[in-house]
């Protein structure tokens, strides 16, 4: 990356590196400030809309019902942009900040200069020993539970204490939760020093969630079906 350098001059070489190093740092920092910005929007407009469509079911008016829907399809568009922004563009762009500050400090060091930013945050950024396992969970799958999970996690939880007690419900989001975690990070795994990611686990978490929220929404009839398939 930098065979640029002057090798008869080291200290010239060092300043460089060091300002590159500034560099490589202030980009971080800006792209992460960036994702910072967007979750925080995100949940801005999405607790806004909440609000709007709670005041619609207080309030009977004229279209309530398609006020609702054109809310909820709004938030839901809203939410798909905020998430594919921030997962696919932003975040990208910090990870290769990240590896540039990283190859860099690799070079200072080959100078006598012990920097270690980068490796620390790349150290520091997994959770590391989910449930007591040999389980990781790296930045792209915490983006994917804040994205994907807990949206998924909060609409089974409304639907479920409509049907329930809090109590219930409380315990329920919490194996949920749990779940989504551990899907999230069984698909993470490393082959020939290589970090992949299997998304088949996380994806049959999804469908179990969209079942669920199936059997909620229709849990009379479900229950009458099987009332009647027992009695018959």
């Amino acid at each position: 990356m930098f065979n640029w350098l002057n090798k008869n001059s080291k200290e010239t070489d060092k300043k460089l590196l060091l300002e590159a190093w500034k560099q490589c740092v202030d980009v971080q920092m800006h792209f992460n400030d960036m994702e910072m910005k967007i979750r925080s929007l995100a949940v801005t407009v999405i607790t806004a809309i909440s609000g709007a469509i709670g005041y619609l079911l207080k309030e009977n008016i004229h279209y309530q019902k398609e006020f609702i829907v054109l809310l909820s399809f709004v938030s839901a568009a809203a939410w798909l942009c905020f998430y594919l922004m921030d997962r696919f563009m932003y975040h990208k762009l910090l990870i290769g900040a990240v590896k540039a500050g990283i190859e860099t400090e690799n070079e200072l060091k080959n100078l006598g200069i012990n920097v270690a930013l980068g490796e620390k945050i790349k150290e520091a950024s997994p959770l590391k020993n989910l449930f007591g396992c040999n389980l990781e969970m790296h930045s792209d799958q915490k983006l994917d539970f804040f994205y994907i999970t807990v949206p998924c996690i909060c609409i089974n939880g409304i639907l479920l204490y409509l049907n329930s007690n809090l109590l219930f419900t409380i315990l329920v989001l919490i194996i949920l939760s749990s779940c989504g975690m551990y899907a999230l990070a069984k698909g993470y795994y490393i082959e020939e020093n290589k970090a992949k990611y299997k998304g088949s686990y996380f994806i049959a978490f999804l469908l179990a969630n969209i079942i669920l929220a199936f059997f909620l929404l229709h849990i009379k009839e479900v229950l009458n079906l099987l009332c009647f398939l027992v009695c018959y």
